[in-house]
Parts: structure tokens; sequence; C-alpha cells
């Protein structure tokens, strides 16, 4: 066993004993704690929120770290740890991806922009060149 990290506290004196951290009011509890307990682990990968039950999955529940998260998978009493490091690549890659589509359709949209404001002025000198010739007609009518 591994035990504590350097800095963190080891609450055991309620039925729910809670692993604490010195960075915030975050704890890690139950099979996580017990999961946490048994690693060399990073004093400085604090908890970034409480455990939860892991989006729509109601098998999984997960606690994310500063570093890792924490994944339990209660039909079967499994806990890994999962690195963020790949995860953070993939989301940088969207991200980039997204970007440039953003920037694509941000182009596309200034061209079809440009269109309209062009059309909108035809659309106006059409218009005035009707409203003077309806005048031409109405003045030319008006006077005979």
């Amino acid at each position: 066993m591994s035990g504590v990290p350097a800095g963190w506290t080891d609450d055991k004196t309620t039925n729910d004993p809670q692993l604490k951290n010195p960075k915030n009011a975050l704890v890690v509890r139950g099979g996580f704690r017990i999961f946490l307990l048994q690693l060399p682990w990073d004093a400085a990968d604090t908890p970034l929120e409480n455990e939860h039950q892991d989006g729509d999955n109601t098998d999984r529940v997960a606690q994310t770290f500063q570093y890792s998260r924490l994944i339990a998978i209660k039909s079967t009493g499994e806990i890994f740890r999962q690195n963020l490091g790949n995860q953070y690549l993939q989301l940088a890659l969207v991200n980039g991806d997204l970007q440039a589509r953003l920037a694509k359709d941000g182009a596309a949209l200034t061209a079809a922009q440009s269109q309209i404001a062009a059309q909108a002025s035809t659309i106006a000198a059409q218009k005035a060149k009707y409203a003077a010739l309806k005048q031409q007609i109405l003045g030319v009518g008006n006077a005979a």
C-alpha cells in the first residue's frame, strides 16, 4: 500500500472515510479512495470534481483530477485510471478541425453577406427607377 499523498489527509472519523487534498474542498471517497491509497499518487493530481455518475451510463462513476480521471464500473467493481493526455490531444485535434471549418464557413458567410448586400443595393436601385417611372407615368397622366 502506497499511502496518503504528501499534504493530503485521510479522514476516517465518519462512516464514509474521505481523502482530503490541500488545494480544494473536493474529496476522494469509497472505492476511489481505496484505489488511490494503493498507488504512488502524485500529490498535485488533486480532484477537480467529486465522484459522479459518468454521463448517461448508470453503470459507471467517475472523478476527474488535475492530470487523470478515475472510472469505476459498478457491475464488476473494476476501477481504472485514465490519463488525460490522449483525451487532451483528441480534443485539441477536434478543436483545430472546428476552427478551420469555422474559418472556411466564416469566409463563405462573408461572401454570402456581400452578395446579399449587392442584391439589396440592386433592388433598391430598381425600386428607385420604378418609383421614378411611376411618377413620370402618373405625372403625364395627371397633366392631360
